[in-house]
């Protein structure tokens, strides 16, 4: 198979005469014609050498390349030698060629004209976008072109048009100064959307304190609540919840899902308010007999008839007890501690929860029936240990 020959892109190429078009053209702008024909000639016979050891499409390629690095030279020898018409002229000529990369890089970064304006995180739908905050609030908004990629430069105007009267910058910053619904429109050129936008200020947040959770059991929805400036709930709520440790816990839609044993906590963050839940998620054992010092946060079932007594080890070191019963009407049996431990508060009738140190072996704890009812009580007793200090 022959190569195919690139057009001919001779720079010698003769216009009638003996001067070749690149000579005539150099001579105009006033360069001296020695100094033209020399490097044009030595450019020619390199391509003619060039052209019967490597082809004479790699020839071509080779002239074209080393005559665009010869230009400033030329212009630059115009400049000294073409006297003032000549320097005209070669001006002339360098501003066109710094004018091309100049033009073909404001062609490169002009974006194509916005499509369509699509809102930058929550949805702004038919629920439309719920502000908790008092504070501004900086609205986000992309803009997409034809086949959706986002337009970065697009500058996006904002107004309001309706609705409860809201402050809004045409920068997109608005201020919810109450509780109601505003409409606002967003704008690039002549493509534009209208956003809802319902302001629910939120004064106080409330969660759920502590959530004990089991490895591996189902996922448990996290309470919470939100109280706005007039004191009255707030329903429509809109901001972050983050898990300090996902391999213990995590988010699980509205829900956290208990992933292995340990204490974490979840923080969550609404408008101006934010709250701390702790997050203790135990692992399943028959009962604390034979506890490894790596187990140190378990649970175990519980169940005592009338008249039962359940009686188990406890390890060394600083840890909390907590009785969960099965259900809200279940009684809570009565727990006490035996050996070198020591618990506080006291276990009682309307305590479920102590901090107990063990500082030595032969520490127990007994649950027995309460005998205030006939049935046998279920739940489960939990052990979770500190840190080592």
């Amino acid at each position: 198979m022959s190569a195919r020959r690139l057009p001919n892109l001779d720079m010698t190429r003769r216009w009638g005469g003996d001067v070749p078009i690149a000579e005539r053209v150099l001579h105009s702008l006033g360069a001296h014609p020695s100094f033209a024909e020399a490097l044009l000639g030595d450019l020619a016979e390199e391509r003619a050498r060039r052209s019967k050891e490597v082809g004479s499409v790699s020839a071509e390629l080779w002239y074209i390349r080393e005559a665009l690095r010869a230009v400033p030279h030329l212009l630059l020898n115009a400049l000294r030698h073409g006297g003032a018409p000549g320097r005209a002229r070669a001006m002339v000529a360098l501003m066109a060629v710094a004018a091309v990369p100049a033009l073909a890089t404001l062609a490169l970064l002009r974006d194509p004209p916005p499509a369509r304006l699509v809102v930058d995180g929550q949805g702004g739908g038919e629920e439309g976008i719920v502000l908790n905050s008092r504070h501004p609030i900086q609205l986000a908004m992309r803009a997409l072109d034809e086949e959706g990629r986002t337009l970065p430069r697009a500058q996006v105007n904002y107004q309001w048009v309706g609705g409860m009267e809201l402050p809004v910058t045409s920068s997109g910053i608005v201020t919810c100064t109450g509780r109601g619904d505003a409409e606002v429109r967003a704008s690039v050129g002549a493509v534009q959307t209208t956003l809802l936008i319902r302001c629910r200020p939120v004064k106080a947040l409330y969660t759920d304190s502590w959530l004990q959770l089991v490895a591996g059991e189902s996922v448990q929805r996290l309470g919470l609540w939100a109280i706005g400036p007039d004191s009255s709930a707030v329903t429509l709520l809109a901001g972050d919840i983050h898990v300090g440790d996902t391999a213990i816990a995590a988010l699980s839609g509205r829900g956290i899902r208990p992933r292995a044993p340990g204490h974490t906590v979840i923080i969550t963050r609404i408008g101006d308010a934010e709250t701390i839940t702790g997050v203790s998620v135990y692992e399943l054992v028959p009962s604390f007999e034979g506890l490894r010092t790596d187990q140190r946060f378990v649970i175990a079932p519980v169940r005592v008839a009338r008249g039962e007594t359940i009686r188990w080890p406890l390890p060394s070191g600083q840890f909390w007890l907590v009785y969960r019963r099965a259900s809200e009407t279940e009684p809570i049996p009565r727990l006490s501690v035996q050996g070198p431990v020591m618990c506080m508060p006291d276990f009682a009738p309307n305590v479920d929860f102590v901090d107990c140190l063990v500082r030595g072996a032969g520490a127990s704890i007994t649950i027995t029936h309460p005998g205030s009812t006939s049935s046998a009580i279920a739940g489960r007793l939990a052990l979770g240990r500190q840190e080592d200090r």
